[in-house]
């Protein structure tokens, strides 16, 4: 079936309407059931079209399963996102009203990323409604908890639905990106003394030893960072997200504590970020006995991803996107994802959504309506070529 047949089956408004439905269920971790709400909207999706889903709990949140084909004659492509969000408290803007305002799509979520699961879910929509067979499968996949430690994706991995190689519609642009970072969250634990507000000089600041390691991180990490860089992935990062201390104005802080969020390229082992921190604690140590502090970092908790181009699928998607867009771009650079939990397992995997990345999370979240339309056609002109 040629690739004018099945695109008339994709209908724009249909797509946007969709994207507007998930976005205005709230499904960050602090909503009860909101991921859940998410897989209903896009069961009931599937079932007006006659596509069979089911919905699986994990943990307190849910994943969504659909599939079109049959996965025993052929190779079987994942479509795959995430149905929840973080949290909407930093916003600007009404987070659950999804109003269109200059082409573009506002909203918690929009971009990271119901979005794609929309334009996911009219891909399989508009090859069965094609009534286009298969030489494989096509699995849809709605998972569970990518924002708070991937348990959704976990659980795929475990238990199945298995596949040969997959699409994880986080937000690129459609760019197509074949690398990512890895995530592990190191702590440091600094010890002060407490005092009484009035006689700070009686007790040891934990945050000010604090700060000392803030500052020379950020001296000394960026120039060993650069040293480390993987050709495709890029250097490694930092974050300091987290600090925790003081309990009240007029007492000297005798704990600090600085969470972390350090992004691994590969190559990198545990042993040399776990270094990286003890050594500038070591060094600061030298120059203030009164410094002490304390790092742990546990195992990488998330691997960094980096697939081969050469890939079958991979081709298919970049032709697709030709044919779309009139363009095709890569990049190797790009957040930690689930994609790197499918890549583990052994499911060759590639990031590919609509949406920036720069307004994922932030104050005015919003995705762009040519963006998630075009997204549609490529998955399914991807599905198409790769599994007839």
């Amino acid at each position: 079936m040629s690739w004018e047949q099945v695109q008339k089956h994709l209908k724009e408004g249909e797509i946007i309407n969709l994207t507007q439905e998930l976005v205005r269920i709230p499904s960050s971790k602090d909503v009860k059931g909101g991921e859940r709400k998410v897989a209903e909207t896009l069961a009931s999706f599937f079932e007006k079209y006659g596509i069979p889903s089911e919905i699986q709990r994990v943990g307190l949140g849910a994943n969504i399963i659909a599939r079109i084909g049959d996965p025993d004659a052929g190779p079987t492509l994942m479509l795959n996102g995430h149905l929840d969000t973080v949290l909407a408290t930093n916003m600007t803007i009404p987070p659950y009203d999804p109003v269109i305002r200059g082409g573009k799509l506002y909203g918690r979520g929009s971009c990271d990323m119901k979005a794609a699961l929309a334009a996911m879910a009219a891909a399989l929509a508009a090859l069965h409604k094609a009534g286009v067979k298969l030489e494989g499968s096509l699995l849809f996949t709605g998972v569970s908890g990518e924002e708070t430690g991937s348990a959704g994706a976990r659980r795929i991995v475990e238990r199945g639905p298995t596949s040969n190689c997959a699409i994880v519609g986080e937000p690129t642009s459609l760019v197509i990106t074949h690398g990512g970072y890895g995530i592990t969250f190191a702590t440091i634990s600094v010890r002060g003394k407490a005092a009484h507000g009035s006689t700070p000089h009686e007790g040891i600041n934990a945050i000010e030893k604090a700060a000392k390691i803030i500052v020379r991180m950020r001296e000394k990490l960026p120039k060993i960072f650069a040293e480390r860089a993987d050709p495709v992935v890029g250097p490694p990062t930092y974050n300091v997200g987290i600090i925790k201390s003081g309990t009240q104005p007029n007492i000297v802080p005798d704990r600090c504590t600085l969470v972390i969020d350090r992004e691994v390229v590969p190559g990198e082992t545990l042993e040399q970020i776990i270094a990286d921190f003890q050594d500038i604690i070591d060094e600061l140590k030298k120059e203030d006995p009164e410094l002490d502090a304390t790092v742990t970092v546990p195992a990488v908790d998330l691997q960094p991803l980096k697939t081969s181009l050469d890939h079958r699928f991979i081709k298919h998607l970049a032709q697709a996107t030709q044919q779309v867009l009139g363009r095709v771009e890569y990049t190797g650079r790009c957040g930690s994802t689930d994609a790197a939990i499918f890549s583990e397992a052994g499911i060759s995997s590639v990031i590919f959504g609509p949406g920036e990345i720069k307004v994922a999370h932030s104050e005015v979240e919003y995705v762009e309506v040519e963006q998630v339309v075009n997204a549609a056609k490529i998955y399914t002109h991807t599905a198409l070529n790769y599994l007839t």
